[in-house]
């Protein structure tokens, strides 16, 4: 039987918990077609395709860029996504729009960063600034949909 030898562990670089870090969103990652499960009326276990994203963070004084998790591209009121984007955005922003994430690429933004057992995750995020217009409107204004 061949030696597999164990893994060897990443260290992650650690960023200061429960206060703001200033940084700006450097790009985003957007993943098609993943599985995800969910459970249907009846109760069942299913699977279905979503699209998901995830925003990379250039945090002022940290060496490596940081990342937020992963969210399906929806703008849903329950989504992650749209609770992301009500964080940037103000808690009136509409539910349901159509979005394009990577006009976010280059904002500046407060974080604030939580530790989730081993690994940490983003918890807050302000913008510094006025945010970039994001949403597909009829009337093609820059006025926010709410």
């Amino acid at each position: 039987m061949p030696y597999i030898p164990p893994r060897e562990k990443t260290d992650f670089e650690k960023v200061i918990v429960d206060e703001w870090i200033t940084g700006k969103i450097v790009a985003e990652k957007v993943f098609e077609n993943v599985d995800q499960k969910f459970k249907d009326k009846e109760g069942n276990d299913s699977v279905r395709k979503v699209n998901q994203v995830r925003f990379e963070l250039s945090l002022d004084g940290y060496q490596h860029n940081h990342y937020s998790s992963r969210m399906t591209l929806s703008t849903h009121e329950k989504s992650n996504l749209f609770k992301f984007l009500q964080q940037i955005y103000g808690e009136n922003i509409a539910p349901d729009l159509a979005i394009d994430t990577a006009k976010l690429i280059g904002l500046k933004v407060k974080t604030m960063w939580g530790n989730n057992g081993e690994y940490q995750n983003l918890i807050q995020i302000r913008p510094l600034g006025t945010p970039p217009v994001i949403w597909e409107t009829q009337e093609h204004s820059e006025e926010a949909p709410f």
